[in-house]
């Protein structure tokens, strides 16, 4: 059995949420409107949110923030995604009197 693992990019992400607005917003890639290399970014930017997804430590709201989300795109020519971290990732990656820094 393999035992997942964050990445130090994936600790910095949920980490700065749960200690943040604990919600985070991610810009969709576009190949039409990107560089390659910065499109090549964003990719390493979904990859990293979705393995949050997959070990359940953010859950996508996206669809509980379209009118927000509709002004963002109509003002910027951009799409997002919305995502909120987990009560299981608040709890591990909270810091404060309760919780220690991880």
């Amino acid at each position: 059995m393999e035992i997942p693992e964050l990445t130090a990019t994936q600790l910095s992400i949920i980490t700065e949420t749960v200690n943040g607005t604990g919600a985070y917003s991610q810009m969709d890639p576009d190949r039409d409107l990107d560089t390659t290399e910065d499109y090549a970014n964003w990719m390493r930017g979904v990859e990293n949110t979705n393995a949050l997804v997959s070990l359940g430590f953010l859950i996508d709201i996206t669809g509980k923030c379209q009118e927000a989300l509709a002004q963002v795109t109509a003002s910027m020519g951009r799409t997002f995604r919305v995502y909120e971290a987990t009560k299981m990732a608040m709890q591990m990656f909270r810091e404060g009197p309760d919780n220690k820094p991880n």
